[in-house]
């Protein structure tokens, strides 16, 4: 790492609606990239900063990249990070089609402010902002996820956002690719369908393994939901004329997604927190020792922070 890129989101006052004072239209960010943004929610700043070496970890994929996995994180979560970063070891590097961004807000105790930004020097995969790093953020974090997305990341055709407590198996999204891209084809969003309405998702044709879900009424519930990338700034553009509220899965799938018409589905085989993939896979030659391995990585991970914690 050489050094870290700062950017700030600052409001103008070019467009605004005269019934609110909330900004419509504002400046590109401010900082050592070349970077512009049309789109802008919150009504406080946003700073952000990372390792430069991060700004290129898409453009300087050596494989094209498919997914971006954003990981919304609380300042406090360095446990679930390591263990979600020794679970995706094998995305750790430019030849991987899979990315894997941690977006932690910044806490108010200094001393933990100093340990993540010392994480954030040391694994280069965080992007620390200015807002308050609690769950009452969630939604704000999001949003500002999404934005960094849309800027760095735009040639992913997937977006997979968890909290600490999701988890992703990368290597059977990237064996499932050609079957997300089908159903990107009919589905905005992917992830547990809850109906407000009491209205189920319909089943699925034989040819598909995803059900179509409500147009209206209705969220994607869990630690974990895939959005195809068309659809990341349309959703910052609803948010303009709705401010971020909690529950964080009711507003960007529920609220913003229903503003812009999104198609959602749920997959017929969705674990909650855990997004795999969508219908069972064959037998992957080596995937038994690839789990093994995994497994044991995760299992040494463990031990040594709850060493150091002791």
């Amino acid at each position: 790492m050489t050094g870290l890129v700062p950017i700030t989101w600052l409001k103008t006052g070019r467009t605004r609606n005269r019934s609110s004072s909330r900004c419509l239209s504002c400046a590109a960010p401010k900082g050592n990239i070349s970077a512009h943004f049309d789109i802008f929610n919150s009504t406080t700043q946003v700073n952000l900063s990372f390792a430069d070496s991060l700004r290129n970890i898409c453009r300087g994929s050596l494989v094209p990249v498919r997914y971006v996995i954003a990981v919304s994180s609380l300042p406090t979560a360095t446990h679930q990070r390591n263990i979600i970063r020794a679970d995706l070891w094998y995305t750790r590097n430019a030849s991987s089609s899979v990315k894997l961004i941690f977006f932690v807000g910044r806490p108010s105790d200094l001393s933990l402010l100093a340990h993540v930004e010392y994480e954030r020097h040391l694994q280069t995969d965080i992007v620390l902002g200015s807002y308050s790093g609690v769950p009452e953020s969630a939604s704000l974090a999001t949003l500002v996820m999404l934005r960094w997305v849309a800027e760095f990341c735009t040639a992913a055709p997937f977006v997979i956002k968890i909290t600490d407590e999701g988890r992703v198996n990368a290597r059977f999204l990237q064996v499932a690719y050609d079957l997300n891209v089908k159903l990107a084809d009919e589905f905005d969003m992917l992830g547990s369908f809850v109906s407000l309405r009491g209205e189920a998702c319909g089943e699925p044709p034989v040819q598909h393994s995803a059900r179509r879900c409500p147009d209206h009424g209705g969220f994607l519930s869990g630690c974990a939901y895939m959005l195809a990338h068309r659809i990341v700034r349309p959703l910052l553009r609803a948010s303009e004329m709705h401010p971020p509220v909690l529950p964080e899965d009711v507003y960007v799938t529920g609220t913003l997604a229903e503003a812009i018409g999104a198609k959602r589905g749920e997959p017929a085989n969705f674990e909650g927190c855990y997004y795999s993939y969508v219908k069972s896979m064959s037998f992957v030659p080596r995937s038994a020792y690839y789990w093994l391995r995994d497994r044991l990585l995760i299992s040494l991970t463990r031990l040594s922070l709850y060493w150091q914690e002791i």
